[in-house]
């Protein structure tokens, strides 16, 4: 428990309009996880004129963030980043109490996990709030901005931090929550006074609108809705194309005539899915004896789409005369989202190379926004190079829709690969007329 108390507490925060850069230069941001969301938003507060400090308890992270090497695809992210660090506008440290007792602000972007079981892991999410609690000045304002589910804030997040720190919340401490993206920026505070400090700060990195709710289950609800939307509208598009695929019938065709007019159906493209977000609501739905079933018809498809890419891949060796068993298969993608370096929540790729080798494939994997020595560290089986990767593999899967693998020449991938060899397209970016 910390016995100072910040300069600028969180209830003189609220009648603050933080209009200029010198008004904020006197507050210190603390974000904790550095992460891409959150080297992001602190980049963000640096860009808006806040002394930053960036915590992560990760000593490689830490090292890579101050050795200025390359964290994000967006070079224009990067260069900005890197300028701040040198600049000192962002402090990069490991030990996360110290940085909480020298701030006004304290932003939370902690990993949450699934574990084996299937179930949300608040774990990491708790040890960091615990060590928060330990070094946060009173007056602070904590603003939670991890994705989690409905209750959580007010429960896990409000109940260790006053544990560790001996305050109480909404008293000698404001707490919020508010959303990790910026379409719409949606935020609450567990009081009034909370609330009014946190959209102050938020106001000044976000552009667009600034959704504030008085409830903060409404909040985490609100957002939540919008991550599960997206898993329903990859999951959805996921089953059409297998429709299409049964009929005879190009999906790109099909979805192109459908977008005429709108954007309304999205490429089924399976670095997108996950069973996480239906995860966090149905867990949910399951204490209040809820029963969900177009959420939970939704997580299953997307479960099903899993089994319906290896079912592709067995049936395309086979179609070249190959057994799934003992063939070489080079997957092509691992990050979670295209043309950037961004590890967490591949729930797909993950479950699909556990698969393959299962039933005795033997899988190596590439991604060029990783390094070798990376990909071992995440548990793949890894090759230096792209072409290192594809030399005599029986079967090509690209799971993520990275520019690099756009660019390939599908006609000179013949002479390194092991023919009569198959190519599965899952990111929908091939040109098959050239396959």
């Amino acid at each position: 428990m910390s016995t100072s108390v910040s300069a600028y507490s969180f209830v003189k925060l609220g009648k603050e309009k933080l209009d200029t850069v010198n008004e904020r230069s006197r507050l210190t941001v603390c974000v904790v996880g550095c992460g891409r969301k959150g080297l992001t938003h602190a980049c963000l507060f640096a860009d808006a004129g806040f002394k930053v400090i960036a915590a992560d308890k990760s000593p490689k992270t830490v090292s890579m963030i101050k050795s200025s090497r390359k964290i994000f695809y967006n070079k224009k992210l990067n260069e900005t980043l890197k300028k701040h660090v040198k600049e000192k506008r962002i402090n990069i440290t490991t030990d996360v109490k110290k940085a909480a007792a020298e701030s006004d602000v304290i932003a939370i972007f902690a990993p949450v996990d699934v574990d084996e079981k299937g179930r949300i892991d608040y774990s990491c999410l708790e040890k960091t709030c615990k060590e928060i609690g330990l070094g946060m000045r009173k007056g602070s304002l904590v603003i939670n901005m991890t994705t989690v589910a409905p209750g959580i804030t007010e429960e896990l997040v409000r109940k260790t931090l006053e544990n560790a720190s001996g305050f109480r919340a909404g008293e000698d401490f404001g707490l919020g929550y508010a959303s990790p993206v910026n379409s719409p920026r949606i935020a609450a505070g567990i009081s009034e006074k909370s609330l009014k400090a946190t959209a102050t700060v938020l106001r000044t990195i976000t552009n667009g609108s600034l959704v504030t709710l008085e409830n903060v289950k409404a909040a985490e609800t609100a957002f939540l809705f919008t991550v599960v939307q997206r898993g329903v509208d990859v999951a959805l598009a996921s089953e059409f194309s297998v429709f299409c695929e049964k009929v005879g019938v190009d999906y790109l065709e099909v979805q192109k005539a459908v977008n005429m007019h709108s954007n309304s159906l999205v490429l089924p493209r399976v670095s997108q899915l996950s069973s996480k977000p239906f995860q966090y609501v149905l867990e949910e739905a399951e204490a209040l004896n809820l029963k969900m079933r177009i959420t939970s018809s939704a997580k299953e498809n997307v479960e099903n789409v899993l089994a319906h890419a290896v079912r592709l891949v067995r049936n395309a060796l086979r179609a070249c005369g190959k057994p799934l068993r003992r063939s070489r298969i080079a997957v092509l993608g691992v990050s979670a989202k295209p043309d950037r370096k961004e590890k967490n929540n591949n729930w797909f790729v993950k479950k699909f190379v556990k698969t393959l080798a299962a039933k005795g494939a033997r899988i190596k994997v590439y991604d060029p926004f990783f390094t070798e020595k990376e990909l071992n560290e995440m548990g793949y089986q890894a090759g230096k190079t792209l072409t290192q990767t594809l030399e005599n593999v029986d079967c090509i899967v690209v799971t993520v829709p990275h520019e690099r693998f756009r660019k390939m020449n599908i006609r000179r991938l013949s002479f390194m690969v092991k023919m009569p060899a198959a190519i599965v397209d899952l990111a929908y970016i091939l040109d098959r007329e050239k396959a």
